[in-house]
């Protein structure tokens, strides 16, 4: 039964990660999307821009799988992309320093219990307000706080050191196989591919560190660090379908976590004891703590190394994937992975409906110009300007529904609808072909 309630735990804390995310780049939509506006060449920004915009959302497999998207849609270059990727995983770890609190004041006074009651602010807000404002942090209240019930719910179902379900689970980790390190890291893999987050499996680890199911807390570094890795399959996942530049992303997310890993892997190998004490001495009695800062070091210090040879291991990514033709039927900047985060989304929609104008202008212009001059000559251009007009008008609608049905924000469906009169007033004005179809250019 203890463990039942434990993978109750286990879940409502996943959902409250997701929800907590979601709630997040509701309320800091317009922040994200001036943040992305501010790529340059500049690694150094860009890396800022990396931690800043995963900060906000706390998902750098959502960012991640972002810049796989404005890389294909070529809004980034590999390069600018690689410095934000790098960034990205250190504004993930923040949250671990939250999820630690949850040990923290385990007499009269809880803190966890404390941060548990913001969710019921939350739904307070959901069921007695219309506010816009409001009801864009009130999924990020209910978010937050069902974090710390399920850590609680966790906590409490495992029980103390002494516990059966605690003496069990402790057990898989005392087995010898279990001391080995490379092993260790696979598990961290493994577990973070299965449920997607690194975040969310860095909390599950520190509950384990919290309760004594982990007792060594290099164990739970060496599976924290394979997390890192396992956090990279959603952005080769999202890449399986982009060009060149959005594969590139995805290779380069890859390759820099495993060099991360195996680095810090042998300097823990060869330093193991060392490196424990000064962790156990730090935070005497609270591993999670511990957990929480080896976390910031590893990422911190890895992405600035690498930060220093970008431009060498861009140019690796590039010569691993090449360049392929593409097909004259795509778009340039909208992509369903930009759905995650409708605030880019809209961005992305604008864009190339500009792009789209500017063909329809150019069109209308040639297509006058043929009617005025009584020249056929232009008829070709014509009806292939036309014909890619017509195809931007179907996938750019498409997109917007998209939208509509990820946003909840008044002012967003707003500017949906209105983007979708603009879509069909461009494609009506791209006359050209209609004109040359209907006979109208002609001698007169």
């Amino acid at each position: 039964m203890n463990l039942l309630l434990m993978l109750g735990g286990v879940a409502v804390f996943m959902f409250g990660m997701k929800q907590m995310s979601s709630g997040l780049e509701k309320s800091a939509g317009s922040g994200i999307r001036n943040l992305f506006k501010k790529f340059n060449k500049d690694r150094i920004l860009n890396y800022g821009i990396g931690i800043g915009a995963t900060a906000l959302v706390q998902s750098s497999s959502a960012t991640s799988i972002m810049t796989v998207g404005l890389a294909h849609a070529n809004i980034v270059t590999v390069k600018q992309g690689a410095g934000f990727i790098l960034g990205a995983k250190v504004g993930t770890t923040l949250t671990a320093f939250l999820f630690a609190l949850s040990g923290i004041g385990k007499g009269s006074f809880n803190i966890s219990y404390v941060f548990s009651a913001i969710a019921f602010v939350g739904v307070m807000i959901v069921f007695a307000t219309s506010n816009e404002t409001l009801n864009k942090i009130a999924p990020l209240l209910i978010g937050f706080g069902m974090l710390f019930i399920g850590m609680e719910v966790m906590e409490t179902a495992i029980g103390g050191a002494d516990s059966m379900l605690c003496i069990q689970l402790s057990k898989v980790f005392q087995y010898d196989i279990m001391q080995n390190p490379i092993l260790l890291v696979i598990l961290g893999i493994l577990f973070t591919g299965i449920i997607q987050s690194s975040t969310a499996a860095t909390g599950v680890f520190i509950a384990f560190l919290a309760t004594g199911v982990i007792h060594s807390i290099d164990q739970s570094f060496f599976l924290v660090m394979g997390a890192n890795i396992g956090t990279c399959i959603d952005g080769i996942m999202a890449s399986l379908t982009t060009n060149a530049n959005g594969k590139r992303i995805a290779l380069f997310h890859l390759i820099t976590s495993v060099i991360g890993a195996v680095s810090f892997l042998i300097i823990l190998i060869l330093f193991r004891t060392p490196i424990i004490g000064i962790f156990e001495s730090l935070f005497p009695g609270r591993p999670q703590f511990s957990l929480a800062t080896y976390n910031l070091i590893y990422n911190s210090n890895y992405t600035l190394v690498l930060l220093v040879f970008i431009d060498p291991l861009v140019d690796f990514v590039t010569s691993l994937v090449k360049d392929k033709q593409e097909k004259l039927e795509e778009v340039s900047y909208i992509d369903e992975r930009f759905l995650q985060t409708p605030a880019v989304a809209i961005e992305q929609a604008l864009r190339e409906l500009y792009d789209m104008a500017i063909l329809a202008k150019e069109n209308l212009d040639r297509s006058f110009a043929s009617l005025v001059n009584e020249d056929m000559s232009e008829s070709k251009k014509i009806a292939e300007t036309e014909y890619r007009i017509d195809f931007l008008t179907n996938k750019i609608t498409s997109f917007l529904i998209k939208i509509s049905s990820v946003t909840k924000f008044a002012g967003d469906e707003k500017l949906i609808g209105g983007l979708h009169h603009v879509t069909n007033d461009i494609c009506d004005a791209g006359l050209g072909l209609v004109i040359y179809k209907k006979g109208i250019i002609r001698k007169s």
